[in-house]
């Protein structure tokens, strides 16, 4: 079988990484961009021209609309797209809302989403997730593409419930990350996984997705896995937030970095959720506003026997 030819957007730690399980099945062609220039490295123009099989966008959501409308302007119709972007844009939109609202019904996409760290996928290690589209023709060429790969992938349908799921686990990291650095034991992590999860499957209803997928790759596997690794950001920051280290997680601006911390702030904004009914996200929101009371904000939530159930 020849190979498929691949435009690859954006090529960063996890677009090396996804390439490392793509080759040798796929020619790759990049295209990035400085962000301090704004200077392409090839005009992304010139790379869509016929042929291409898959075009893969490997970038933050906030670059999302603008390369979606460039793609759909300058590439024949035929060719699907898959994204990897797991954030919220300055309007509270995910990838998938973005993609679909520029291609409507003239273009397939499709979202890839799961436990995939980059630093495992690039050390050769096994990578897993789930391929969400309402396309057969995306699902079934992105498993052809990573078939025999370290980067095990499923198909799905659920496009809104793995949007939603990847997205918002963001948000809950933080919490273990806290429980851990205040040495509230290991129980606890078990307690606030399990509450995360069903919170989280609620929320994933409420934006049209379905439950069970939030106890798949894209929820559960994902939550766990950025939970409880050591080079996790959002973990990382959690425990620096009950340390008390502020000022560090503040250093490079006004906002604390991470995709996580961006969606709670977007679904604040924009009322996206009424907080009230979902103790564990508001937590997570009380936690980031008075971090010193990190302690009382999760034990309070132990008490909370609603989430017991």
């Amino acid at each position: 079988m020849s190979q498929r030819e691949i435009i690859m957007l954006g090529h960063g730690e996890i677009g090396r990484a996804l390439e490392s399980a793509l080759v040798p099945k796929s020619r790759i062609s990049i295209w990035e961009r400085d962000l301090d220039t704004w200077e392409e490295n090839v005009p992304l123009e010139e790379l869509l021209k016929p042929g291409c099989d898959l075009i893969l966008f490997a970038l933050p959501t906030s670059p999302h609309q603008e390369i979606a409308e460039r793609v759909h302007k300058s590439s024949p119709p035929g060719v699907p797209c898959l994204t990897i972007a797991k954030g919220l844009d300055a309007d509270g939109h995910s990838p998938a809302y973005i993609l679909k609202s520029v291609f409507k019904d003239e273009r397939q996409f499709g979202v890839l989403y799961g436990p995939m760290i980059a630093e495992n996928l690039l050390d050769g290690l096994p990578g897993f997730a789930v391929v969400a589209s309402k396309s057969e023709q995306v699902i079934s060429l992105t498993l052809e593409l990573f078939a025999g790969s370290h980067l095990h992938v499923a198909g799905s349908d659920d496009v809104m419930g793995a949007s939603w799921a990847v997205i918002l686990k963001n948000v809950y990291v933080p919490l273990l990350g806290a429980a851990e650095e205040l040495g509230l034991g290991d129980n606890i992590r078990g307690f606030l996984i399990a509450a995360a999860l069903k919170e989280l499957s609620r929320i994933v209803q409420r934006f049209d997705g379905k439950a069970e997928t939030v106890y798949g790759l894209p929820g559960a596997g994902d939550l766990i896995t950025t939970a409880t690794s050591p080079g996790s950001h959002h973990r990382n920051a959690g425990m620096q937030l009950a340390a008390g280290q502020t000022d560090e997680l503040l250093a490079s601006g006004t906002n604390i970095r991470g995709e996580g911390f961006h969606a709670l702030k977007m679904l604040d904004e924009h009322k996206m959720i009424d907080f009230d009914d979902f103790p564990v996200i508001s937590a997570m929101r009380d936690l980031l506003a008075k971090p010193e009371n990190a302690r009382a904000i999760i034990l309070e939530l132990c008490e909370n026997t609603s989430l017991l159930q």
